[in-house]
C-alpha cells in the first residue's frame, strides 16, 4: 500500500483502504485480493469509513466528506466541512454522522446535502468529541456521544428520535368524564343564558311595598376639580397680566 493505511472498511467481499499516497483504493476481498477501483481524495482519509449498498462514503483531512459509488469508485457527491473529521464517519438510518474538532456532531442524508447537527451539551473549551456508539433500533437510530474540556471534564450524551403520537379511532379512546364529544349547547333565551344581572330589569314588588313619598333625588352636583391620576387646577377670575405691554391706566 503506498504510504500505509489511514482508514479501512471490509463490505461485502470489498476492501476500501484509505492509503498514504491521499487515495482511496477499493479490492476484492478473495485470496487474489485484486484492485477494482482508486480515487484521489487530495488529502489522507481520516478514520472510519462507511459503506453501504450503493456508496462509501470517506472522509479526508481537507475537511472534506465525499461519497463514492461502491461498485466503479465515480463520486457521487462532496460536502465541505469547517471542522475537521475527528474519528471518521459513521452511517446510520440513511444519514451520515461526522464527528469533528467542535462540539458538533455534524449529520449529511446519504443522498448528500446537510442534515444539521447535534451540539454536546455543556461543553465550553472543546477538545476532541468522540462518538462511542450509533446504533439502529426498532425506536429509531441512538446516537451516543462524548464531548471534554481543557479541565478534564466529560460529558456523555445520547440522542433519540422524538416519537409522534400514534393515531387511534375516536371510538376506541377512553371515555372522557362530562359531554360527550361534539355536544350542542342547550337551546334557551339569552336572558337566562346571561342572568339577570347583565340584562335583567329590577324585580317588580307590590305599589303597596313602596315607600312614600316616593323622592326621585339626583347627587348633589359639585365643582369637577380632580380625576384619577390628573389634577385639576381651579380658574383664576382675575385674567392674567400680559407681560411687555402698558401698566395699569396706561
Amino acid at each position: 500500500m503506498p504510504g500505509g493505511a489511514t482508514a479501512l472498511a471490509a463490505y461485502r467481499g470489498r476492501v476500501y483502504v484509505g492509503a498514504g499516497d491521499k487515495r482511496l483504493y477499493c479490492y476484492e476481498a478473495g485470496r487474489k485480493g485484486d484492485a477494482r477501483w482508486s480515487f484521489p481524495l487530495l488529502a489522507p482519509a481520516v478514520g472510519r469509513i462507511a459503506v453501504d449498498d450503493e456508496h462509501v462514503y470517506v472522509a479526508a483531512m481537507n475537511n472534506i466528506v465525499r461519497a463514492l459509488d461502491r461498485q466503479n469508485g465515480n463520486q457521487r457527491w462532496q460536502t465541505a466541512l469547517r471542522q475537521r473529521a475527528a474519528s471518521g464517519l459513521y452511517l446510520a438510518d440513511h444519514v451520515v454522522f461526522v464527528p469533528n474538532t467542535s462540539t458538533d456532531l455534524t449529520m449529511i442524508y446519504d443522498r448528500g446535502g446537510l442534515s444539521g447537527a447535534l451540539i454536546l451539551p455543556g461543553v465550553e473549551l472543546p477538545t476532541t468529541p468522540h462518538v462511542v456508539s450509533i446504533r439502529e433500533t426498532s425506536d429509531g437510530t441512538a446516537v451516543y456521544g462524548v464531548g471534554g474540556t481543557l479541565a478534564d471534564e466529560w460529558t456523555l450524551s445520547k440522542w433519540t428520535r422524538a416519537g409522534d403520537v400514534a393515531l387511534a379511532p375516536i371510538a376506541k379512546l377512553d371515555p372522557l368524564p362530562g359531554a360527550p364529544y361534539l355536544t350542542d349547547p342547550i337551546l334557551a333565551p339569552i336572558g337566562v343564558a346571561l342572568g339577570r344581572m347583565l340584562l335583567g330589569d329590577p324585580p317588580l314588588v307590590p305599589f303597596s311595598d313602596v315607600g312614600w313619598p316616593v323622592l326621585l333625588s339626583d347627587p348633589p352636583l359639585g365643582p369637577l376639580t380632580t380625576l384619577p391620576g390628573v389634577l385639576l387646577r381651579p380658574l383664576s377670575p382675575v385674567p392674567p397680566v400680559r407681560r411687555g405691554g402698558p401698566g395699569p391706566g396706561g
